[in-house]
């Protein structure tokens, strides 16, 4: 996973979950976005304002 992130930064594509997927060749979305999020590339969590 972190070599696909990598490789795409390196190519200068957008590091997503649809790049990913098409870079491992395979994987399922909502596993590659858990990692995603866990190596630092997710969408930072939404802020509760109160």
């Amino acid at each position: 996973m972190l070599r696909a992130c990598e490789a795409l930064k390196a190519q200068g594509r957008a590091v997503g979950p649809t790049n990913v997927r098409l870079e491992l060749g395979r994987g399922s979305f909502n596993t590659i976005v858990r990692h995603l999020r866990a190596l630092g590339y997710g969408r930072p969590a939404p802020r509760k304002d109160s």
